[in-house]
């Protein structure tokens, strides 16, 4: 008789992707709070079922695993747009520590993570907007439960105050969240995301600032990750399309995606997405850097005269809203290494 048959257990954990999302909703504030806020219940909700809407199409109608969330007034907001989504949600939301400002917020789906702790949020003052917050997001058991930092940003608008203060706090910004990531694990794998208020070629993304690079440097991996980060951004910088392909279309040219993610004049890039040298390799996700984009469509956006896509704001009257935000929707893809690295 000949041996018996060995029943070979197979690691069974799902080479899958991880759908990561951003998006600065404008303004969701509670009815009559603010002169920016929705003027009555009725709109608030309107614009929830437009902003959950959109967020469940994204990805080819997939919806985002984990988002990031800003201009949220309240918890109670966050839950009432948790309820329009399709998925269930993990949460975390930090508050403004003033009624007139809002808050930051994390979505997780709970088929996907089975657990989500806000680490730190940082305020430059007690009562300001929390201007960034980490959250450790744990993976489930077919990702050997490994855990990622998502950094969900928001950072001083480029309104000046009386005191001239702006551009100076978004500096301060900054060179918080850079000590702070210096201080984690060598390992750590994050994804520092979120309206910045600033472009990739700024001081809060110099030397004095964040430090970030452009390229694949070898900093991304040595003694200085994860504080190193990469910055996907600089390649929107450029127009969408080559100088011949909108000179030959004309008045019928298109751009084939969005060079601004606000809406403004002239265009900025102030919507970023950025990782640590562990979200690119040697992580438990690693980035599909060609996934990056900003989520344009009739919903979301309008097209100027020459062809250009902008962030379609809210409006809303007579009982019925069009547009949803000033800001696009950012949007990527990491593959998912069975909660080990990819080396």
């Amino acid at each position: 008789m000949g041996a018996p048959l060995v029943a070979r257990v197979q690691d069974r954990r799902v080479m899958v992707d991880l759908r990561v999302a951003f998006w600065n909703v404008q303004n969701l504030f509670e009815p009559g709070t603010s002169k920016y806020a929705p003027k009555d219940e009725q709109e608030l909700l309107a614009k929830l079922d437009v902003i959950a809407r959109i967020l469940d199409g994204l990805f080819a109608g997939a919806g985002p695993d984990l988002v990031g969330l800003a201009e949220i007034h309240t918890e109670r907001i966050l839950d009432l747009l948790m309820q329009r989504l399709r998925q269930r949600h993990l949460k975390l939301f930090e508050p403004c520590g003033h009624d007139r400002w809002t808050g930051l917020a994390v979505l997780a789906r709970a088929d996907r993570f089975t657990r989500l702790v806000c680490e730190r949020a940082y305020r430059p003052w007690v009562t300001s907007m929390p201007r960034w917050m980490i959250a450790r997001c744990q993976l489930g058991e077919d990702q050997g439960r490994a855990s990622i930092l998502l950094v969900v940003n928001h950072w001083r608008s480029r309104v000046t105050d009386a005191e001239g203060r702006a551009a100076e706090e978004r500096l301060e910004t900054a060179r918080a969240l850079r000590v702070t990531l210096a201080r984690s694990r060598l390992d750590t794998c994050a994804i520092v995301l979120g309206d910045f208020n600033a472009e990739p070629f700024e001081e809060p993304f110099g030397e004095g600032g964040l430090r970030t690079v452009r390229h694949f440097d070898p900093r991304l991996w040595d003694e200085e990750a994860p504080s190193c980060l990469y910055n996907t951004a600089w390649r929107f910088l450029a127009e969408p399309d080559w100088w011949e392909t909108v000179e030959a279309r004309g008045d019928a040219y298109r751009a084939s995606r969005p060079r601004t993610t606000f809406n403004a004049s002239p265009p900025v890039l102030f919507d970023q997405l950025l990782v640590s040298g562990r979200a690119l390799r040697g992580g438990p996700i690693s980035l599909r850097e060609s996934s990056v984009a900003y989520a344009a469509d009739d919903e979301t956006a309008s097209v100027t005269s020459r062809g250009y896509r902008r962030p379609l704001r809210w409006n809303y009257g007579e009982g019925s809203g069009s547009g949803a935000s000033d800001h696009f929707p950012l949007v990527a893809t990491f593959r998912m290494n069975g909660g080990t690295g990819d080396d």
